[in-house]
């Protein structure tokens, strides 16, 4: 039965496997991809005793995020079956511990994005979805438990997906955008310029890696076509893409593929550069290494006095690594205070906790980090990067340190009432205390934890009291309140 709605004209139609297949072909699939995990086989939808539809799921990039597919015998579409199938499959999704479902759909395919969406899922819009050696064009829906990021995390790729030829330099691109989204990034940055754009042509050797400047921006340069593709990829992946710029030319093939721009310290004097991010009117990340406060004040009255909205800036040490006496994080909270925009970090020091975390403790609201595939891989820029493994270390201590560091407001927290309620300290009754009976500190009255016992005064009314009459009996334990204190 599933066979014959599977391989119906509708389905085929709505399908990105949209080709018939034989019983036995069929068999082969359900086994090998429907029951790809183990502990979630495909469900059967049942209505009023009668077998209508099938819900299936695969992994995705992430351990907590999951692909749903679904499809419906072809006369039980458009009765809300769908939408009742998906909601219970996502909160049985929930309760598994997954935090985000997606699904893919053919724009074509109305009555599944209607029923995905009375399901509260979000329509991401149309991404390229590679699939069975073919691309196509699918709408993207969400569903999330997550919370909003307060940090955040961009996975630097830079030149290090760079491998002289273009295929095997877009297959490692690809792989940093898998990479960077498992670890948890909330974006991965490329960078995009040409040699004769930057340096003077007769610059000479670099003094880190004592070779000529000129050949080594030559050799790891990412074509420029490469960026759309490399977008694509990114939305289909469900990461964000960032690529710095080092040039008028860069800035226009970058743009149209991009919602944040960033501009590298180096290029924190140029002004067409901070003119065109400004003129986008996307919001700017810009890095401060080598800078002085001078060229922050100048290249943010460029930013605003052209049109600028946000501005966030990055503290950087500019080395390669950055030394840990190097990194100078108070600089964070003081250039807040200075000139009052958000304040992130660009780290190039070597440990991928360390600067990260502190940087989040001292208010930064913005994570940039090098990382490479493979450190022994040729490229100026891997020895110093962290590896993929250190890229989910990282993402997962900031969002712990998030946790820890919690609200501003200092109060009595909902997580300590419990024990609150009984180990505060009060005015207690020593003993059973009389009405009449004169209330004394360490005869009858004492400063004390009540346990299950009412809470009494606070301590600070001890001599207020001293000395005055009990207006009634008070058991032994039990909190002297006001009350119980003739005045």
């Amino acid at each position: 039965m599933l066979h014959s709605w599977r391989m119906s004209k509708e389905c085929l139609q709505n399908s990105f496997q949209c080709e018939k297949q034989s019983l036995e072909h069929f068999k082969s699939k359900f086994v090998n991809k429907y029951h790809s995990i183990l502990h979630l086989p495909p469900q059967l939808i049942i209505n009023n005793r009668e077998e209508v539809g099938i819900v299936y799921f695969e992994n995705w990039f992430k351990a907590d995020v999951i692909v749903l597919s679904i499809y419906l015998n072809p006369n039980q579409i458009n009765q809300n079956i769908g939408t009742r199938a998906i909601e219970l499959a996502s909160n049985e999704l929930f309760e598994r511990g997954y935090s985000e479902i997606i699904a893919f759909i053919k724009p074509e395919n109305l009555a599944a994005q209607k029923a995905f969406q009375k399901a509260s899922f979000s329509n991401l819009g149309l991404v390229k979805v590679p699939k069975y050696g073919k691309v196509f064009s699918a709408l993207k829906f969400r569903l999330s438990k997550r919370d909003l990021s307060k940090t955040f995390i961009i996975g630097e790729a830079g030149s290090n997906c760079i491998q002289g030829n273009e295929e095997r330099t877009l297959q490692l691109a690809n792989t940093m955008i898998e990479e960077a989204y498992r670890a948890g990034c909330d974006a991965v940055k490329f960078q995009l310029y040409k040699n004769d754009r930057i340096y003077v042509s007769n610059a000479g050797k670099a003094p880190y890696l004592d070779q000529d400047i000129n050949e080594i921006f030559k050799a790891y340069a990412l074509p420029p076509h490469l960026i759309s593709k490399l977008h694509d990829y990114s939305k289909y992946i469900g990461i964000e893409l960032m690529c710095s710029f080092f040039s008028e030319e860069d800035f226009e093939e970058v743009d149209p593929f991009v919602s944040k721009h960033k501009v590298a310290s180096y290029e924190i004097r140029h002004l067409r550069l901070i003119e065109k991010a400004a003129r986008s009117q996307k919001p700017l990340y810009l890095s401060t290494g080598a800078a002085t406060i001078d060229d922050i004040e100048w290249a943010k009255s460029v930013f605003l006095k052209n049109g600028g909205k946000e501005l966030t800036l990055l503290h950087c040490t500019a080395q390669y690594p950055a030394q840990a006496k190097s990194l100078n994080l108070n600089c964070i909270p003081s250039l807040k205070n200075k000139f009052g925009v958000p304040i992130g970090l660009s780290d190039h020091s070597s440990h991928p906790i360390y600067a990260p975390v502190a940087a989040v403790s001292l208010g930064a609201v913005a994570i940039e980090k090098h990382f490479t595939l493979q450190q022994k891989l040729p490229g100026p820029d891997h020895s110093f990067a962290i590896n993929c493994e250190q890229l989910k270390e990282m993402c997962e201590s900031i969002r712990h340190t998030e946790k820890i560091l919690g609200v501003a407001k200092k109060e009595i927290f909902p997580q300590e009432k419990e024990l609150a309620s009984i180990a505060r300290r009060g005015l207690q009754a020593i003993h059973t205390i009389k009405k009449g009976e004169k209330l004394l500190e360490g005869v009858n009255v004492g400063i004390l934890r009540p346990g299950l016992q009412r809470l009494g005064l606070h301590p600070k009314y001890i001599e207020d009291i001293h000395g005055r009459e009990a207006s009634q009996n008070i058991p032994q334990g039990c909190g002297i309140k006001h009350d119980d204190v003739i005045w």
